[in-house]
Order: C-alpha cells, then structure tokens, then sequence
C-alpha cells in the first residue's frame, strides 16, 4: 500500500521482484524492481542521478496509483468472481 500511495505523489519506486512490489510497479515505467540488495542501490543511485528517468518514472507512477483504487479492485474482484461463478457481468 505504501507504493502506491508514494506513486500517488509522483515518487517512484525501486523495490525488489517480490509478491506486492510487482503487482504495484510496472518495471521501467513507474519505478524500478530489482532481484537483491546491491542492485536495489546501484538502481536508487541510477534513479537519483538521472533527472529524465526520475520524471519518465514518476509520471508512470501516478498514473498506475490512479488505476490501483479501491473502486477498481473491488470492480475487478467481482467481475473475476462473476466470471467463476459463470454470470456475464453487466
């Protein structure tokens, strides 16, 4: 919840590949996701010390916080239960 509410404010994110972290950063578009703790600092030195791929990221980062609402999972929750149950949703 942490990321997104920090790409809600434009911050993009380096975090590492696992459950949670990659269903909030899309890698290259709205933060970095990186595989252990070296490369978490080489990709936070990158971040910090390239101006274009910190405003590309942070773009990226508030637009995939403004498709992670609480409306949208609910909505996606219930269509994917729908489609389980076999119902078309309206």
């Amino acid at each position: 919840m942490t990321i997104t509410e920090a790409a809600a404010c434009g911050t993009p994110a380096v975090v590492t590949r696992i459950a949670g972290h990659v269903d909030a950063v899309v890698d290259g578009e709205s933060g970095l996701l990186v595989a252990d703790e070296r490369e978490l600092a080489g990709q936070m030195r990158r971040l910090v010390g390239d101006t274009e791929l910190h405003e590309r990221l942070s773009a990226g980062a508030r637009e995939r916080a403004g498709r992670l609402t609480w409306s949208a999972t609910a909505i996606g929750t219930l269509s994917a239960l729908a489609e389980e149950a076999g119902i078309r949703p309206r």
